[in-house]
């Protein structure tokens, strides 16, 4: 598994730290492109089959409460990767430690982040221990 654990800093909101939504699809084409490089275009033929996208960074949308938004780019990221290559897995977002707490802080009670990214068509691999499923 290799993790894209962030958003690159110059797309990044100087404020906040957050990923303004001008910046998504540059997101997620860096990541189709992290794809390519791994798995399209290395010399060795070696291939990555899981991917995970953004590692605790919810605290940029916490004081907002717009933590949906997360799911939304990780949604826009894992298709343009799919999109590249459809055998991958991709997982994300990992939540810090405090995820319980946070996750009250940063989401609405409904509709929960997976059913956001499910509702855009995105297949993603969730770690049970990290969050239980509101759904």
């Amino acid at each position: 598994m290799v993790t894209i654990g962030s958003w690159p800093g110059y797309m990044a909101d100087p404020a906040t730290g957050a990923l303004p939504p001008a910046h998504y699809a540059d997101f997620a084409k860096y990541c189709a492109d992290f794809v390519r490089i791994i798995n399209k275009l290395n010399s060795k033929g070696h291939h990555l089959d899981l991917f995970e996208l953004l590692n605790e960074r919810e605290g940029s949308y916490s004081d907002t409460g717009d933590g949906l938004l997360l799911g939304q780019i990780v949604a826009q990221a894992a298709r343009a990767m799919k999109a590249v290559d459809p055998s991958i897995k991709v997982r994300g977002h990992a939540y810090s430690w405090a995820a319980s707490a946070h996750l009250t802080l940063t989401l609405p009670p409904a509709p929960s982040w997976r059913s956001t990214l499910r509702r855009n068509i995105v297949t993603l691999t969730f770690e049970k221990e990290n969050v239980e499923d509101s759904d």
